[in-house]
């Protein structure tokens, strides 16, 4: 089979959202569609799967056997002029609000036959693990992505070939800003899509697979910008170990960007005792794109925390820049969240009750002995005033 060149693969999974989902024939075809790292081309067949990659990080599906999994089909999304795919590695634009403007996408074919596909615009949002999803082509977008209108809805892609190299159509579409959008980041999507029919045997029902692939186009509109992260719904327990030893600290916590900055987020949990005592620090999964007004609910546990009594929990979040080769820094720092906790060494406090409780009954034992062993201080006395007084 011909293989394109690994630049434009490349592009292509550096740029798109890509799935594969694998659903049963009656359920319902369009799940959030998870991100694809551009760490994934890192040649020109690994590139080629990870554009049909399942995550299971945003959308885990059950695994098909494969008598009833349908044949995957490889295509990809660049952006593109208006006659091929060019360079870009993004679709960005900076506009003022009330804009319009026109740009295209290419669809590509990585497939040895001809590919029917649908295209439309869809919002992109944060997932609730943090990686950037798409609904699907039955959810109408309501966001940016209502902003994007594509030229067809429909595609037949050619072939890749020897002679003319990646099949590829040219889609053009169309932004229209609304005068009242607001300031900041707002990115939506132009998605491919092909539901591809399973078949069906004894033992397993119809598989249907829905292989979807996404341009996301970033657009900034001009006005203030205003860049915002907080850490919330901050909650820690301890989680007892051996008797004798060492335990570990859940944690929970909502990581939100409250401003109009998309930026990447680099999380990390610390836990000490008393003036700092014995601290231990753990990083949380780096979130590598969180949209304005989005959140993401993390959980972290901290190995090794011995129990002090009296813990401190922090969490703090430090926003960066998009990638290396996208966005700014957004200029928020380092925020962080703290909360206290006990953890009370239950066996030690054991050992210390009993250890108190034993010198106690001591003391009182050597007491009571001391009483009985020394005389009576009434009848001294009652001995001593008979004999004093004469004539009574």
């Amino acid at each position: 089979m011909f293989r394109p060149a690994r630049n434009v693969v490349g592009v292509l999974v550096a740029l798109g959202i890509a799935t594969t989902l694998a659903t049963p024939a009656s359920a319902a075809q369009h799940a959030a569609v998870p991100a694809v790292s551009a760490a994934s081309a890192v040649s020109a067949a690994s590139a080629v799967s990870a554009v049909s990659a399942v995550s299971a990080d945003e959308a885990p599906q059950p695994t098909p056997s494969a008598s009833a999994a349908p044949d995957l089909i490889t295509f990809g999304i660049s952006p593109s002029g208006s006659e091929r795919p060019d360079d870009r590695p993004f679709l960005r634009y900076t506009v003022a609000p009330g804009s319009v403007f026109h740009d295209n996408v290419a669809i590509i074919n990585l497939d040895d036959a001809p590919i029917p596909l649908d295209v439309f615009a869809g919002d992109v949002k944060t997932g609730p693990r943090g990686g950037l999803v798409v609904p699907g082509r039955d959810t109408a977008p309501t966001g940016s992505g209502a902003w994007v209108k594509v030229d067809t809805s429909h595609v037949d892609v050619p072939a890749q070939s020897q002679a003319a190299g990646v099949g590829f159509t040219v889609v053009p579409f169309t932004v229209t800003v609304p005068t009242n959008a607001q300031p900041g980041d707002h990115v939506a999507a132009v998605v491919a899509a092909i539901t591809v029919k399973g078949r069906a045997t004894a033992d397993v029902p119809t598989v249907n697979l829905d292989q979807r692939v996404a341009a996301r186009l970033y657009i900034t509109v001009d006005g203030d910008l205003a860049p915002g992260l907080v850490i919330t719904h901050l909650t820690s327990t301890y989680e007892r170990g051996s008797l004798v030893g060492a335990g570990a600290v859940a944690t929970s916590y909502t990581v939100a960007n409250t401003g109009n900055v998309r930026m990447a987020v680099t999380p990390r949990v610390r836990v000490a005792g008393p003036f700092g005592l014995l601290e231990r620090t753990v990083a949380g999964p780096r979130i590598d794109e969180l949209l304005p007004g989005s959140t993401v609910v993390q959980k972290v546990t901290v190995p090794d925390v011995w129990p002090l009594v009296r813990l401190s929990t922090t969490v703090l979040a430090t926003g960066l820049a998009p990638s290396a080769a996208d966005g700014v820094d957004p200029g928020v720092g380092t925020v962080s969240a703290t909360v206290g906790l006990w953890a009370v060494p239950w066996l030690l406090v054991a050992v210390l009750v009993l250890l108190v409780a034993v010198v106690v009954w001591r003391t009182v034992r050597r007491r009571r002995r001391r009483a009985v062993d020394s005389p009576s201080g009434g009848a001294a006395e009652q001995t001593l005033v008979q004999s004093g007084v004469p004539g009574a």
